[in-house]
């Protein structure tokens, strides 16, 4: 406690603290879900001095943001119930129409599309459950699950010249004409999609913020200006030497 300013990542706990405190300032909502995983993929963003991003949960009636991320979940299905139950289709669709921007990550990712097949009960009873329909594809769940690290550098042209790190971890497959419009290539796998008014985004790739050429391209995506990445995996290595010291 007594070791100011040190960022260590958390562990199970969801750290709700806002760190950023820039007037000129990217707002960004991420619905806080049930069965949310790696929430750490958001650090980057709460250190940025030009970012103000709020975990809020599902009840709260304003989401003003200028960008909504919907984070990975260990059981979508469900929480993609949840989302519909507390009115996050109607304001999404509210969102997008007064011109903001809405990214999902892995299971965010999958509630994107038109469906979630899970024809073997991997989540629970076998069934369809109907996705946003935000992106043309669908997305089988299999028992299977995919666990891999990725690099590999952008495809899109609001990425080209970025270079890309991250990971998978999910049970689902994901087909369909959206997924032509991917955004990075990871050494021939290409990973995520964007729709063509270029307002809906998305990926399967957790840490995707981490490096300083991505997250920079991700802000100025979001609509951050004049925006300097921060070096997020050297700023860790540097509190961790801290705190060993």
């Amino acid at each position: 406690p007594y070791l100011h300013l040190l960022h260590l990542e958390a562990e199970d706990a969801l750290n709700t603290q806002q760190i950023s405190s820039s007037k000129d300032q990217l707002q960004i909502a991420v619905p806080v879900l049930p069965h949310m995983s790696n929430h750490t993929d958001f650090d980057p963003l709460r250190l940025h001095p030009r970012v103000n991003l709020q975990f809020i949960p599902l009840d709260q009636a304003n989401c003003a943001a200028d960008l909504i991320i919907l984070p990975g979940s260990k059981n979508v299905r469900s929480d993609l119930t949840y989302l519909k139950q507390f009115g996050w289709k109607e304001k999404i669709q509210r969102h997008l129409r007064l011109g903001g921007k809405l990214m999902g990550i892995c299971g965010g990712m999958q509630m994107r599309g038109t469906s979630l097949i899970d024809a073997d009960g991997i989540e629970g009873a076998p069934g369809v459950s109907e996705g946003f329909g935000l992106l043309d594809f669908a997305t089988n769940l299999q028992p299977n699950k995919i666990l891999k690290t990725c690099s590999g550098e952008g495809v899109h042209p609001l990425f080209s010249g970025c270079q890309v790190e991250g990971y998978e971890i999910h049970a689902g497959v994901s087909h369909g004409p959206a997924l032509e419009a991917a955004l990075f290539n990871c050494k021939g796998q290409l990973d995520g999609c964007i729709n063509s008014e270029q307002n809906v985004l998305a990926t399967y790739l957790h840490g995707v913020f981490c490096h300083p050429s991505t997250q920079h391209a991700f802000l100025l995506w979001a609509g951050l200006s004049g925006v300097t990445a921060i070096n997020y995996s050297q700023l860790l290595e540097d509190n961790l030497n801290r705190l060993a010291d």
